[in-house]
């Protein structure tokens, strides 16, 4: 993500570092009483995506790229 990310000097140096940032960011936000779900990206669709949205690839696109793919989940289970 670093590699292909605008913002990257914002990111994690590594995915150890980035999922132990993750998993408390999760813990926290549960523990407000927020719906938190994991949502898998694939970093070649990631991209796409932004193009098609005419998006520069930082941390608002990919935040609205996880919401729209948690939208497509929850319509495939209604």
């Amino acid at each position: 993500m670093r590699d292909i990310s605008s913002d990257a000097d914002d990111l994690e140096e590594n995915y150890e570092a980035w999922l132990r940032l993750a998993e408390s960011k999760l813990i926290e936000l549960r523990g407000a009483g927020l719906r938190v779900e994991k949502i898998d990206v694939n970093s070649e669709e990631l991209v796409l995506w932004c193009n098609e949205h005419g998006l520069e690839l930082n941390a608002q696109a990919r935040s609205r790229y996880a919401a729209e793919k948690l939208r497509d989940l929850d319509a495939n289970h209604a």
